[in-house]
């Protein structure tokens, strides 16, 4: 049953509403901006990255699915400014209690925010350019189906939570797994700098960026998959 009291709605300096979780005493987004932050970390690497890329479908991985945020700036993002190019966005998520949360009263009813609460329903969503798959496991057993699957992603935007809270998402272990779902030169953006997280992702055989960060964040990590296969 869900315990809504274990889950506050918070609104951020942008306007834009996050969840902070009692039991974890966890904030899901920055209170600078819960919709900016994931634009900031998760969706304006891809913009840059699209210069130097020609592609009618990009599949992207969606780890810790959480309110959906970052694929709230994605989807919007392809609605608006790619409407020729096919997004294929496949999301993990293992705690069925986010999902099941009541709207906040202040809910948009953009088209984006109504696929979003058609995938929270029924797990998929097929419309226009927009391909959409909402996976409910947890991520080493995705991960490993992906992998039998012999699906490759061109980006990775893996934002769990903090590797002191859920450290079994964040081992090397676990970069291998998401390393071997991974096409060559693929994106992957995280906002943890921790060295542990860089030296797990150069372990398996990504490059890693430090770039600006958002709110009270200094930095967060773009990484890209260099092994050929």
């Amino acid at each position: 049953m869900l315990n809504s009291s274990n889950y506050q709605w918070l609104k951020t300096d942008d306007g834009s509403y996050t969840i902070y979780r009692k039991d974890l005493d966890e904030i899901y987004h920055s209170r600078a901006g819960a919709l900016s932050e994931c634009q900031h970390v998760y969706l304006k690497p891809f913009i840059e990255h699209l210069k130097n890329k020609e592609q009618t479908t990009w599949r992207v991985l969606d780890v810790g699915f959480g309110l959906g945020l970052n694929w709230l700036s994605y989807v919007s993002y392809f609605l608006e400014n790619l409407p020729g190019t096919q997004l294929e966005i496949y999301s993990i998520e293992n705690d069925l209690t986010i999902l099941d949360l009541p709207q906040n009263d202040h809910q948009e009813t953009s088209k984006a925010h109504e696929l979003l609460q058609a995938l929270k329903q029924f797990s998929i969503v097929e419309q226009g350019n927009i391909k959409a798959r909402l996976i409910i496991e947890n991520l080493d057993e995705a991960l490993d189906e992906f992998a039998q699957r012999k699906m490759l992603f061109d980006v990775i935007l893996f934002d769990p939570f903090a590797p002191k809270k859920n450290p079994e998402c964040w081992t090397e272990i676990m970069f291998k797994k998401l390393a071997a779902c991974a096409q060559p030169g693929a994106l992957l953006s995280t906002y943890s700098v921790a060295r542990p997280v860089c030296n797990a992702l150069e372990q398996t055989g990504f490059v890693v960026e430090k770039r600006p960060g958002f709110g009270t964040k200094r930095e967060h990590l773009v990484a890209f998959y260099q092994k050929k296969r």
